[in-house]
């Protein structure tokens, strides 16, 4: 019996906590890098404006009436990456037919180009924003931080910026420009 006592003392020594006590742990990283999206898709088709001129009167020539069609002119926009920016920038409408005019039909009032304002409006991540090609911007700030959004591009202000003017019959083409950017 002694040496069966004897026997589980020794086990109980061979298995003690004592022997466990000798571990060993290593811990791996695991990394990934997301890239910076910034993407305007554009599902706005071309503008046009129906614009009209007084055929009489003492605003003879002057512009009397615009409107214009804005059907399909949502853009998609998205950007991933915290603080990105977004701009809206327009050229004037100038007249494809007629490249300059002389110096006497400007001093009349007659022009080939055309002055107007071109605006977004959608929501993000900070609330409803409104960004003018004029420099209006509402709320004040440009940065939109990360943003998936529909604009509404809209198109405005040609009567009452060029309420002086004349301009000559033609074409007349402008671009807006939207640049979604990472800060």
């Amino acid at each position: 019996m002694k040496a069966l006592v004897l026997m589980a003392a020794v086990a109980s020594l061979a298995i003690s906590p004592a022997a466990f006590a000798d571990t060993s742990t290593d811990n791996t990283n695991i990394n990934t890098d997301i890239a910076s999206v910034c993407k305007v898709t554009s599902g706005a088709s071309d503008v046009t404006l129906h614009t009209t001129v007084n055929d009489s009167g003492s605003h003879i020539g002057q512009i009397s009436n615009a409107s214009f069609d804005l059907t399909g002119n949502t853009m998609h926009v998205f950007c991933n990456t915290a603080g990105s920016q977004i701009a809206i920038s327009r050229t004037k409408l100038t007249n494809q037919d007629v490249s300059t005019i002389s110096a006497a039909s400007q001093a009349l009032g007659f022009t080939r180009e055309l002055d107007y304002s071109a605006e977004l409006t959608g929501n993000t991540e900070n609330g409803l924003k409104t960004i003018n090609s004029q420099g209006f911007i509402f709320p004040s700030s440009t940065t939109y931080g990360v943003y998936a959004s529909d604009l509404t591009l809209s198109v405005a202000g040609i009567q009452l910026l060029n309420w002086n003017k004349m301009p000559v019959a033609g074409h007349y083409q402008g671009v807006v420009t939207v640049t979604l950017s990472a800060s």
